[in-house]
């Protein structure tokens, strides 16, 4: 994998923990369902894992649990 992608995955991964998974924590998601495109940096196996701990089966994405 070329470094710039692999950047690319590491600063998705930080908006998700930094920025997206505690705004949500301001809000009921036990129903909410994510939805991503197949974007290298969405669909690479630690982000998926990072999503699953969050959204469960209720993740719609390539590799997720929903694709």
């Amino acid at each position: 994998m070329k470094a710039t992608t692999l950047q690319s995955i590491d600063r998705y991964r930080g908006m998700i923990t930094n920025f997206f998974i505690p705004e949500l924590n301001n809000h009921d998601v036990q129903e909410l369902w994510f939805q991503q495109d197949g974007a290298t940096c969405h669909t690479a196996r630690a982000t998926i894992d990072l999503l699953k701990d969050t959204f469960g089966d209720r993740l719609i994405s390539r590799f997720g649990p929903v694709n």
